[in-house]
Order: C-alpha cells, then sequence, then structure tokens
C-alpha cells in the first residue's frame, strides 16, 4: 500500500487512526517497553520475577524500591503513551499543527486554569468508588474479588511511593506522576485519539469515547468514572481553545494539586500511610460548592479563550 494513501487514511478516517494508534501502542509495549523493563530490572540488581512482583504491588520492607518503581512508571508512560502520540503525529504531518500545539492561550486563561482544577478536585472524586462503595452483581463475585485485588496492588504502588514527607520525593512525584503522564498521555488522547475521531464526526461524542478509552486504559475500576469526567474536562478544554496546550497544562495541575496535598498532610502529620489506602470521602455540601465553583469557572474561561479566538461553540 502506498505510504501516502496511509497518511491520507490517517487524517480522514477516525476509525483507522484509533486502530493505528493502538497498534503503535500494542508495539511499544513489546518492543519497548519489555526491554526497558528489562534493563531497569537489571540496574537495581533484581530479578524479572522480583521486578514484576513489586511493580505488581508485592513490595516487601526488605530493602528500598523506590528508584525501581520511579523509572518503572515515568519511562512506561513515556514509552507506552508519547512515543507512539508522536510518531502518529509526524504520520499526520507534524507534532506542531497534528497535535494542534500550533497557539497557546493567554496569560490570563492559564490563570483560570489553575482555579477550574482547584475547583475540580472534590468534584471528580465524588464519582470515585471506595471499597466498599463498590459492588458487582452476586454471579460476578469472582471478578469482583479479582479487581479489589488489582485495586489493592495498584494503591499499594502509589502510595508507597506518595506518602513521603521530604521535599526531593515530592519533587520526583511531581516529574513522574504530574508533568510525565500531562504530556504523555494527553498527547495520545487528546492530542490524536479525541482529535481523529473528531475528525467529521460529532465533537462532544469524540470528546466522550476518548474519556472513556482513557479511563478504560488506567485499568482501575474504583476510579473508572472520575478518570473519565477529568478526561471529558481535559477534553473540552482542547475542543473550546483550539490548543493541546490547555489539555496538558490541565492534566499538570490535577495531578499536581493531588500530590502536593498528600505531601502537606503526610509531611505535617494530618493523614498517615494507612489512610491513603481508602478513597476520600467529600461531604455533600463540599461537593455541591465544587460543582457550582466549576460551572462558574468553566464558563468564564470558555468565554475567554472563544473571544480571544474569534469563534464559539
Amino acid at each position: 500500500m502506498n505510504f501516502q494513501l496511509i497518511k491520507d487514511l490517517l487524517k480522514e478516517n477516525g476509525l483507522f487512526a484509533l486502530s493505528v494508534a493502538f497498534l503503535l501502542f500494542f508495539l511499544s509495549l513489546l518492543i519497548l517497553v519489555t526491554p526497558f523493563y528489562g534493563l531497569v530490572a537489571w540496574a537495581h540488581g533484581v530479578s524479572m520475577d522480583e521486578f514484576q512482583a513489586v511493580v505488581g504491588g508485592e513490595i516487601g520492607d526488605e530493602r528500598s524500591y523506590l528508584s525501581l518503581l520511579w523509572w518503572a512508571q515515568g519511562g512506561a508512560n513515556i514509552l507506552s503513551w508519547l512515543v507512539p502520540g508522536l510518531i502518529m503525529a509526524w504520520l499526520l504531518g507534524g507534532p506542531r499543527s497534528a497535535l494542534s500545539l500550533e497557539r497557546s492561550p493567554s496569560l490570563w486563561s492559564y490563570l483560570l486554569l489553575i482555579l477550574l482544577f482547584l475547583a475540580c478536585l472534590p468534584l471528580v472524586q465524588i464519582f470515585t468508588f471506595s471499597p466498599e462503595s463498590f459492588h458487582l452483581p452476586s454471579w460476578m463475585s469472582g471478578i469482583e474479588a479479582d479487581m479489589h485485588a488489582l485495586e489493592e496492588k495498584a494503591e499499594a504502588v502509589v502510595t508507597y511511593l506518595v506518602a513521603r514527607p521530604d521535599i526531593s520525593s515530592l519533587l520526583i512525584n511531581m516529574l513522574i506522576f504530574a508533568v510525565i503522564p500531562a504530556f504523555g498521555e494527553e498527547v495520545f488522547f487528546r492530542g490524536i485519539i479525541q482529535q481523529r475521531l473528531g475528525k467529521n464526526r460529532n465533537p462532544h461524542m469524540a470528546i466522550w469515547v476518548t474519556a472513556f478509552i482513557f479511563s478504560l486504559m488506567h485499568f482501575q475500576a474504583y476510579g473508572f468514572f472520575a478518570r473519565m469526567i477529568l478526561g471529558a474536562i481535559l477534553g473540552y478544554l482542547l475542543y473550546y481553545s483550539g490548543s493541546l496546550w490547555p489539555s496538558i497544562i490541565g492534566h499538570f495541575l490535577y495531578n499536581a494539586f493531588s500530590l502536593l496535598g498528600v505531601w502537606l498532610a503526610v509531611r505535617y502529620g494530618v493523614i498517615d500511610e494507612a489512610f491513603l489506602e481508602n478513597n476520600l470521602e467529600i461531604p455533600p455540601l463540599i461537593g455541591l460548592l465544587s460543582v457550582i465553583l466549576f460551572v462558574g469557572i468553566f464558563w468564564g474561561y470558555k468565554r475567554k479563550v472563544q473571544g480571544m479566538q474569534g469563534f464559539n461553540r
């Protein structure tokens, strides 16, 4: 098949682009992520069996696995999301144009983003299940037990990494859990998937389908709806601004605020590591206030960016 024809199909056919993007994702897991994991295990003097156990949440007390997990988390995100996203962008004509990176909203718009994602934190948390509130039908009890076990292991890894009061750990966690995912996941999901699905189709459908895929690919049941809501918010930032930069900055702000809140609470003894293993429940009044603030700030942000770009959506 002619290479130019493939590039034209990628530009015009959203489902074809989606298929190619995920083909690149799975190839990156096989060709890049797997060897990278082996290199990380070798560099830290552990076997692959031990590496897989630690990454899977079975973390013992006999040694520190901080460096290993930081490298594994950060490297996997770059290789599995950012690299395939950039390859797709190159095939579509270059990152700046394909990813909508050519223009950036004003400084005032970014200040509104800070307020928006401060208000967004309780709103998204409302949609997060706790272990006690997540239940499947009785005939799916086996699946529910497996999902609970996976959630506990994932939570064990995150808690091990973020429940640390020192500033150096905070800065590294900001890089691993805020900066890298903001670029990698936004390039792949909003920059490629959403924009290709929205080509000649209903943009709102593209936003929500992408948000669904975004949440599904994190393989975490408790936070599925919360992450889907976050994905939709990030998708609408791209849609209304016409630029991927607000989605990247917004993703960074959400993760950074979450990390900073945990770090401050652990550092000053407000919560301990055991408390982090349970999801926080948002009081109804705080949740309602969060919704009102978010809607008001988002409306102001939409008017601001649309006024600058000279269009209405």
